[in-house]
């Protein structure tokens, strides 16, 4: 996930083997040397990147060595999205060389856009809940700002009903 102070993609979560490895690597977004292999170029293009023969690409030369002990053979990241916009990635590594195949990439496609949808949808939540949360407390304070007003305050509706006074009334 991007932290946008730092420009460093920051670990989330991980699963299976190698995660030390992948909990410690550094990868940034912008064009150091550590944001130009297949994880910053997806971030940035906010396509897929696939790198299927990761251990011989010259664009993971900042990761080599650590990729060769945990016997990365293939690579393939997906950019993930919040609003529209690339806020992270999900990448996927495997022990076999080509393993990146057009079934698999469609189907970790897939999940990548699962996850931003399902981020979007979290936002949209939260939104509607501090709307619902506004709307609740807007009555009292309305009451409140009309108790407090030193005049005589009173309220008719167009047809001349009488809808509300303070208290000074």
């Amino acid at each position: 996930w991007l932290n946008t102070d730092s420009q460093r993609l920051e670990h989330i979560a991980s699963a299976g083997v190698g995660q030390a490895y992948i909990q410690n690597v550094k990868i940034y977004v912008d064009t150091r040397p550590e944001g130009l292999g297949p994880t910053g170029i997806a971030f940035r293009s906010q396509a897929p990147y696939i790198c299927n023969d990761i251990q011989t690409n010259p664009i993971v030369q900042p990761w080599r060595e650590g990729i060769i002990q945990q016997g990365f053979d293939a690579l393939a990241v997906f950019p993930i999205r919040k609003q529209g916009q690339v806020f992270g990635v999900l990448g996927v590594y495997s022990d076999k060389p080509f393993y990146f195949q057009h079934k698999e990439v469609s189907l970790i496609t897939e999940a990548a856009k699962n996850i931003s949808f399902a981020l979007d949808n979290l936002l949209l939540q939260e939104a509607l809940a501090l709307a619902e949360k506004t709307i609740r407390n807007e009555p009292r304070f309305s009451t409140s700002m009309i108790e407090i007003m030193p005049v005589v305050l009173y309220f008719y509706d167009i047809k001349g009903k009488f809808l509300r006074r303070n208290l000074n009334f």
